[in-house]
């Protein structure tokens, strides 16, 4: 799985992404948990992602089978689900944190690439974000 991820930070703060979180239809919500190596920008949410999307359910991580793929591709492409990454800061020191509860990220957009063992899938997306400092 490759996950790259851009936004524009307003008080030009580094992001890394935490969780892809979809709010669907109906109110079913379905969450997962990004793992692996990250190389970010200090400067915005500008990164990229190389490893594992697990489905996250109460305190435990999932893996996904060729059917969660397809569902979880599925549902990126619905533009009526919200689709949310939540993020924390890069630079956690007090001063910065200061500087989060005022931030704003625009243009935030997405592109995941992920294979089952049928097919590769290369999905693009907007999504809104949620801060965890």
């Amino acid at each position: 799985m490759r996950l790259y991820v851009n936004a524009v930070s307003k008080q030009h703060i580094g992001y890394t992404p935490d969780m892809l979180c979809i709010n669907g239809k109906k109110g079913v919500r379905k969450d997962y948990d990004i793992q692996g190596d990250d190389d970010f920008d200090n400067d915005g949410l500008n990164c990229r992602v190389k490893g594992d999307l697990f489905i996250a359910h109460e305190d435990d991580y999932y893996e996904m089978d060729d059917n969660q793929i397809e569902e979880l591709v599925k549902l990126l492409q619905d533009k009526e689900n919200e689709i949310i990454i939540t993020i924390y800061p890069v630079d956690d020191s007090d001063e910065n944190l200061e500087l989060v509860s005022e931030d704003e990220l625009t243009n935030c957009s997405a592109t995941l690439c992920i294979a089952n063992s049928k097919q590769e899938f290369e999905v693009r997306f907007e999504f809104k974000t949620e801060c965890y400092a």
